[in-house]
């Protein structure tokens, strides 16, 4: 790259492109008088955080000391963290004098084109998922897809066994019933997330406007991407949780189920990355390509417009509870039973008490699946717990207590 026959501006959208490359954030620059500041720069990354101010100088002779003055003026007017000053030229020994043991970091020719070799010619040259994206999309791209390729080794070196997950055991329907709700209760509030912040992505990115990307937009885009991360740890936390826990055995089929319904989340993380390495394709033709093309004003663009799906896991839940209902039950139906360990503590079939109860069973209880296998498991212990509840006073007092209690606060307040 011949940085001495290009022009002044030239030569400053250059250093952008390469600052950017390095994990820099710019501000919109101005071409008018920009008192001594070329570029303003953002660093995010721990450590490093903070502000940079840039000057470019494509000159044909040696930088002397008197415009390093400048530029530490500059750094601590506007409180940076360093100064850099890069040019195609030389500087004398006195600015390198000046720049030592200062907040100043000096780039001569020779360092910036190997600075562009290794950062910008690469790039330029290499066919990967990022050449030709536009830059909103790019900045979404190398921000996500790190995270990505490290969940996907970690449940690679999980499965392998590289990485060892404390086992956590249920020995009754019981003692796993609570922890079922939680996570089945949890899948539709992850995928209304995640959603969202895919929506507010491309609403962020629908006001890039070509070579006009701004720092605002810049820091918006990341705080998204920042935010998505966190939702997709959050979900490989608890698919790492369910992958850890043991139910009991006439449950394994109904957990690996939940399990599974955890998948279409990193489905559609990869998806959508996918999506946004496809913005410019040459084999439109190509079949497993064309479910993702759209086509917009007359051309073939990327439908960037995901859906998150669990229709198929959601069929097999739904097959694997059906089983384990049926199996409980044993082909009989809960409605008009007996809530035997209400009738021994309230010792009345007709008490108002077991009434109460029986019809929160028939008309809350049973209408989702939770509540149907627990029904289920009920009644084929219950007639047995019943008799111990019958013969002890104290179990009696105790477990009236709680049922006082749950009929107070829960369905003597509705």
């Amino acid at each position: 790259m011949d940085i001495d026959n290009i022009s002044g501006h030239e030569f400053e959208d250059l250093v952008e492109k390469l600052i950017k490359e390095l994990g820099f954030i710019t501000e919109e620059r101005k071409r008018s008088a920009d008192g001594g500041i070329d570029i303003k720069a953002i660093n995010e990354k721990p450590i490093l955080k903070g502000l940079y101010i840039i000057q470019c100088k494509r000159y044909s002779s040696t930088i002397n000391e008197s415009i390093i003055r400048d530029l530490y003026g500059v750094v601590t007017s506007e409180r940076a963290n360093k100064g850099i000053l890069i040019t195609n030229s030389k500087f004398s020994k006195q600015a390198k004098n000046f720049a030592k043991n200062l907040p100043i970091e000096l780039i001569d020719g020779d360092e910036l084109t190997k600075l562009l070799e290794k950062n910008l010619d690469k790039k330029f040259n290499k066919t990967s998922k990022e050449e030709g994206m536009p830059e909103e999309c790019r900045i979404v791209y190398e921000y996500l897809e790190p995270e990505e390729k490290r969940i996907n080794k970690r449940r690679r070196d999980i499965i392998n066994k590289r990485i060892y997950l404390e086992p956590k055991f249920y020995n009754n329907f019981n003692a796993y019933g609570s922890f079922f709700q939680n996570k089945t209760e949890k899948i539709p509030q992850l995928a209304e997330v995640l959603v969202n912040q895919i929506n507010n992505i491309n609403n962020i990115w629908k006001s890039f406007k070509e070579n006009k990307i701004n720092y605002k937009d810049v820091s918006e885009l990341k705080k998204q991407c920042n935010e998505i991360v966190k939702t997709m740890n959050f979900v490989e936390n608890e698919y790492e949780n369910l992958i850890s826990t043991n139910p009991p055995e006439n449950l394994i089929g109904v957990h690996k189920a939940i399990i599974n319904m955890y998948n279409p989340f990193f489905n559609f993380f990869s998806d959508f990355l996918f999506r946004l390495s496809l913005t410019e394709i040459e084999d439109i033709e190509n079949p497993k390509l064309k479910k993702y093309l759209t086509i917009k004003n007359g051309k073939k663009v990327i439908d960037m417009n995901l859906a998150l799906s669990f229709e198929e896991e959601q069929k097999t839940f739904n097959i694997e509870t059906e089983k384990l209902s049926k199996k409980l039950s044993k082909n009989n139906t809960a409605k008009g039973k007996n809530c035997f360990i209400a009738t021994a503590v309230y010792e009345n079939i007709d008490a108002s008490e077991v009434m109460k109860l029986r019809e929160w069973r028939d008309n809350v209880l049973s209408n989702n699946l939770f509540g149907k296998l627990v029904i289920n498991f009920y009644y084929l212990i219950g007639k047995y717990l019943a008799k111990f509840v019958y013969k002890s006073v104290i179990l009696k007092k105790v477990i009236k207590y709680f049922l006082d209690k749950f009929i107070n606060k829960k369905l003597d307040a509705k």
